[in-house]
């Protein structure tokens, strides 16, 4: 992204992206497609140097309905 290095990450399940969270800290943004974290990085208004895709674990890809709610994984569209 103009010269700008950075390090994409894609866990396989939510503990994992935690983990690399974690590890990573302040320098790192989970997105989930990158719609606008990546045109944001062009552009110079971001510079974390970790990207933590979310979007292919399949625990936050789903709907579940419970007794008095309902569980929207943070990835549903």
């Amino acid at each position: 992204m103009a010269g700008q290095d950075f390090t994409y990450l894609v866990p396989s399940s939510v503990d994992e992206a935690i983990g690399l969270r974690r590890d990573f800290g302040d320098r790192a943004k989970f997105i989930s497609g990158g719609t606008e974290v990546v045109p944001m990085m062009t552009r110079g208004k971001l510079r974390e140097t970790c990207l933590i895709e979310l979007s292919r674990i399949d625990e936050l890809n789903g709907i579940a309905g419970h007794r008095h709610c309902h569980h929207i994984g943070a990835s549903v569209t």
